[in-house]
């Protein structure tokens, strides 16, 4: 099976820049935000575990894993999760995931963002 990243640019030679984060010539499995909005949670989980095996502070998969397992009801493993997320993003609310996310997103997909933090127990404010 092909590597499911999406490349853009050139790519970088091995060992160039900082391996906590995707280089910017490389983005995330591109399959974890669909299979949430598919409610495809189990998948979402291993595309995410994937990508942090090799980024292990690339914030959006760690975004993607809090939400499915918030979906899910594995609670705990969310609100531990939400708490790294938390780390990579201090000061992150409800009403900021709103703000960001509706000037991007269809409205299903903030929806489904939102109530996954809240289930995680992501503070309104």
């Amino acid at each position: 099976m092909a590597d499911q990243r999406l490349c853009v640019g050139p790519p970088k030679p091995p060992g160039a820049g900082d391996r906590s984060i995707p280089p910017r010539n490389e983005v995330e499995p591109a399959r974890p935000p669909w299979f949430l909005l598919y409610r495809r949670y189990e998948e979402a989980i291993e595309w995410a575990d994937r990508s942090l095996r090799e980024f292990p502070r690339y914030a959006a998969s760690t975004r993607y894993k809090v939400i499915a397992l918030a979906h899910l009801g594995r609670i705990e493993e969310a609100r531990e999760w939400l708490e790294r997320e938390l780390e990579l993003h201090p000061g992150l609310t409800i009403a900021g995931v709103k703000a960001t996310y509706a000037a991007a997103f269809p409205p299903e997909r903030v929806t489904l963002f939102v109530e996954g933090y809240r289930k995680a127990g992501l503070p309104e404010e």
